[in-house]
């Protein structure tokens, strides 16, 4: 499964699944304002996503909504 994040500035992405770190993407760096992970749930059900980015500029980091994935 693609998780697909995007944001106004450029940065750094990192994609969680029930708030623990999704493995291989881990600050994955963008010199755009998109960045894929590649993820295979490892729970049947549901799943809690969010992604942190953290900007490669002067604004400050952020933290998505949660986003229910079942």
């Amino acid at each position: 499964t693609s998780l697909t994040a995007t944001s106004n500035i450029a940065g750094t992405f990192t994609f969680y699944a029930n708030n623990r770190k999704i493995a291989n993407c881990i600050q994955l760096v963008s010199a755009t304002t998109t960045s894929i992970c590649y993820w295979r749930p490892q729970q049947i059900g549901n799943n809690y996503l969010t992604v942190y980015i953290s900007p490669s500029s002067t604004y400050a980091p952020a933290t998505s909504t949660p986003f229910l994935n079942n």
